[in-house]
């Protein structure tokens, strides 16, 4: 179970005197390009049985790092979004001309626990 080896992770970090954590959820994955290349016959289009595993394992590991937050005395946990991020872009791509533009967004999806 990826969840409980992430735990067990965070743990050991915690004890060995690490407080502040920067946790990236899972992007997208069936939108980049290998598995795009995959879906013959559609397009292009994103693997979406990928991107529900990907979902699937980011809805358990906010409430995971909200858990952890309250039982590692100090810890603080930057919760960093992404899929939504990611999917955001894809959906409204021309929003995103330039880089600065790009990077105030991903900044924005950064939550602090």
């Amino acid at each position: 179970n990826p969840c409980i080896c992430l735990i067990f992770n965070l743990q050991t970090l915690h004890s060995l005197g690490a407080r502040k954590f920067i946790v990236v959820n899972v992007p997208l994955i069936g939108c980049i390009p290998y598995q795009r290349s995959l879906q013959i016959g559609t397009g292009g289009k994103c693997n979406e049985r990928a991107n529900r595993v990907a979902n699937d394992f980011n809805v358990r590991l906010k409430p995971l790092l909200d858990e952890l937050s309250s039982n590692l005395p100090g810890a603080t946990f930057l919760y960093a979004d992404a899929y939504n991020a990611q999917l955001h872009i894809l959906d409204n791509y021309k929003q995103y001309g330039n880089l600065l533009s790009l990077f105030k967004f991903w900044v924005s999806m950064i939550v602090v626990n």
